[in-house]
């Protein structure tokens, strides 16, 4: 009896622990879920901007459970019970996403470690969102905010977690996490990443600079000396001497003297890749430069077996990927992995979602405008021009008249591109070198101040007033041929004006679509002609309407900047086209149809 009366009390002894521990647990299992639904701002009286968007939060729960924010809230300068403040400015994560940081949030409040969420994809719906470059950057963003937080196991979750993904992510990827890594003590990535980069990546010495900096590059590079990889034949070390000049010459912006070397040295623009480090680290002004001298040829491949397209693709600048089109650069071809261009772009940037920043929304748009240019280039289909553009291409021209004709109507559908799809006209003007031209408006400044109508808008300019500016007994050069000489001006403005056209076709066909519908609907025909048919102004009223008010004041700013520009110097490429975007930006002046995608 008495053995049965302790065996009785043993087991129930085990069986309140038992229950004891399971209380235990379900508690906090419990009082963390709890604690994460005061993320919704419930008696909240702290807040932190993230990328644009704040997230409520507690003093008290931030300071009890994180030893940074605990530091934070004693600073002399956060003393008032409710302060908003910037991630950036208090923890130097500027560019950290919204995620990342909801994240290590949800741990600092419930205790418990989710990762990945659904929202963080790339735009490749072939791909497994396993190791693309959203995701990649997710999870560096989840490290650098654990290691800023002094949250070590935080930390070591994501360092854990990137160890796992350096197979399986292309090379390019390696450079930012290698960069992560140094910077914030992850010693276990560090190391399987150089490892990895010194096997996986032939990149040249100056580029692998540029990614890494001085420091990580040499690095690297004595690490491919000691594993016996890097064993440099004369013929390779003087072609790579005469890289670095080159390098050396694009990074200053100096084409001349990049001809200057090729012509005095062993080796062509090809040998040394020279396009290929244009295409991933110079302005696209040069590129274009270096595209328009035809000193390579953009589809050859590097050492790691990408085309130049394929490296152009990595910095998403639609107007170097429409240049290198145009050029004769193929959409088609793969990357040793297997990725086309349009590939490398999709799994390059994340799927828009309720977190998408501000920034990852301009990344996202750049994007976009590549994937059409990238997309319409592997569509081998006849162009289709509008029939107002191929009467004015087909059109004779013999006289200064009919020059003027031609001129205007050109000009009236460069302008209106401009004003509805100011990125995409931007970049097309480019290729064109419309820039190298001067503008033809064929309106005085008096007049363009006037409000819009049928008779003095842009789109229905008068010739005498265009003959009046432009009078054809003007002393401008002549082009021998035609009856009386026309002015070789004019002629090298209509010939850029239709070659801008022709590309817009090409590269935006949706965009050309739209301008169609204005151009073509007898808009054309009453372009060139001193007042318009009252019979058929009825029908071109409605019309008219919905462009009057965008057009004048797009055409006043026009020629505003014309004569503005006249006494100084242009503006650079880079400065034109971001002034041209923040215009398309807006609301009032943006189309519904530039939505690309």
């Amino acid at each position: 009896m008495v053995v049965a009366r302790m065996m009785g009390s043993s087991h129930q002894t085990r069986e309140c622990a038992n229950l004891s521990q399971f209380t235990g647990r379900c508690y906090y299992q419990r009082l963390g879920v709890d604690l994460e639904e005061l993320l919704d701002g419930s008696c909240s009286d702290f807040t932190i901007t993230v990328q644009g968007k704040a997230f409520p939060l507690h003093r008290c729960i931030l300071s009890a459970r994180c030893s940074f924010f605990r530091k934070l809230f004693r600073h002399p300068q956060i003393e008032e019970p409710k302060t908003e403040l910037d991630l950036g400015k208090v923890a130097n994560l500027e560019k950290v996403g919204q995620e990342a940081f909801l994240a290590v949030v949800k741990y600092i409040y419930g205790g418990r470690v989710r990762l990945l969420g659904s929202a963080v994809t790339c735009l490749d719906d072939t791909c497994s969102h396993e190791a693309c470059n959203p995701v990649v950057k997710y999870v560096e963003d989840f490290l650098r905010t654990a290691a800023v937080f002094d949250l070590p196991e935080l930390k070591g979750h994501g360092e854990h977690h990137l160890c796992g993904l350096v197979d399986k992510v292309p090379g390019e990827y390696l450079t930012s996490m290698m960069k992560v890594a140094k910077t914030h003590g992850a010693e276990m990535l560090y190391n399987r990443c150089i490892h990895v980069l010194a096997n996986k990546c032939n990149w040249n010495y100056r580029s692998l600079q540029k990614s890494l900096g001085d420091e990580l590059a040499n690095q690297v590079k004595e690490l491919r000396k000691t594993l016996g990889l890097l064993m440099p034949t004369d013929e390779d070390e003087r072609r790579d001497t005469e890289a670095w000049r080159v390098q050396r010459a694009l990074d200053s912006d100096d084409v001349e003297l990049v001809q200057m070397l090729l012509k005095e040295g062993q080796f062509s623009f090809d040998d040394v890749h020279g396009l290929h480090y244009a295409a991933g680290h110079c302005d696209e002004k040069i590129v274009r430069e270096l595209l328009d001298l035809e000193l390579s040829n953009p589809n050859v491949k590097d050492y790691s077996g990408y085309t130049v397209l394929h490296i152009a693709c990595m910095r998403r600048q639609p107007e170097i990927l429409a240049g290198l089109l145009a050029k004769g650069a193929r959409p088609n071809d793969v990357t040793p992995d297997g990725r086309t261009g349009s590939q490398i772009v999709k799994r390059l940037t994340k799927k828009g979602g309720d977190g998408f920043d501000s920034a990852a929304e301009e990344e996202a748009q750049r994007a976009r405008l590549c994937l059409e240019i990238l997309e319409q280039a592997a569509v081998t289909t006849n162009t289709t021009y509008s029939r107002s553009f191929r009467e004015v291409v087909n059109m004779p021209v013999t006289s200064e008249e009919e020059l003027v004709q031609k001129l205007l109507y050109l000009e009236n559908r460069v302008g209106l591109a401009k004003v509805l799809f100011p990125r995409e006209a931007q970049i097309v003007m480019n290729l064109a070198h419309l820039e190298a031209t001067s503008e033809f408006t064929g309106v005085d400044k008096a007049g363009a101040a006037d409000n819009v109508s049928a008779s003095n808008s842009p789109l229905f300019s008068a010739k005498a007033q265009a003959l009046k500016r432009f009078p054809a007994t003007s002393q401008g050069p002549k082009v021998e041929g035609s009856e009386g000489g026309l002015d070789a001006t004019l002629l090298r403005r209509v010939t850029a004006l239709q070659k801008t056209v022709e590309l817009g076709h090409r590269f935006f066909p949706r965009c050309s679509e739209i301008l169609n519908k204005y151009m073509d609907d007898d808009m054309g025909d009453n372009a060139f002609v001193d007042k318009v048919n009252p019979d058929e102004h009825s029908t071109k009223k409605q019309r008219l309407d919905e462009l009057k008010e965008i057009l004048a004041e797009a055409f006043t700013m026009d020629v505003a900047d014309m004569d503005e520009q006249k006494g100084s110097e242009k503006l650079p490429p880079s400065l034109s086209s971001s002034s041209s975007s923040s215009q398309g930006g807006s609301p009032s002046t943006r189309s519904p149809h530039t939505k690309i995608g």
